[in-house]
Order: C-alpha cells, then sequence, then structure tokens
C-alpha cells in the first residue's frame, strides 16, 4: 500500500490507532492540554484537506486563572 499523503487526522483520532487517549475534538479541532514548566498550553490540530496538517497553540493571559478552571475540567 503505498501513501502519498498526510495521515487523516479525524479517522486517526477515531480508529483508536493512537498510543494515547484521542484528543477532544472542539469546533473542527482536535485539542490536547499539556504542560510546560508548569505552564498549561493547548494544542490545536486540524486539516483542510487530507493534504495538509495544521497545529496551532495558545497560551494563558493569566497563568493562575487559567490554571485553576483547566484543573477543574476533566478531560
Amino acid at each position: 500500500m503505498k501513501f502519498d499523503n498526510l495521515i487523516n487526522l479525524e479517522l486517526t483520532q477515531k480508529s483508536g490507532q493512537t498510543s494515547q487517549p484521542p484528543w477532544i475534538e472542539m469546533h473542527g479541532k482536535y485539542c490536547d492540554l499539556i504542560y510546560l514548566n508548569e505552564v498549561p498550553i493547548l494544542i490545536k490540530a486540524y486539516q483542510d484537506d487530507i493534504t495538509s496538517l495544521n497545529i496551532n497553540y495558545e497560551l494563558p493571559l493569566d497563568i493562575g486563572n487559567l490554571k485553576d478552571s483547566v484543573d477543574q475540567k476533566k478531560y
């Protein structure tokens, strides 16, 4: 089987082929929260089509307030 394209992000997340639990889908993007030096960073991955893979991230404006609200949510 020959693959000329990037992965199909939606199919990969929903098929169980990842080594970790699937990321949360929000507004057409797959999101996961990571911590880097105790700073939460929201990672967003999405595709416009099978030949693209876009990754964005968000840093908190107020680390204290964001960390408190994220810790209260169960992902």
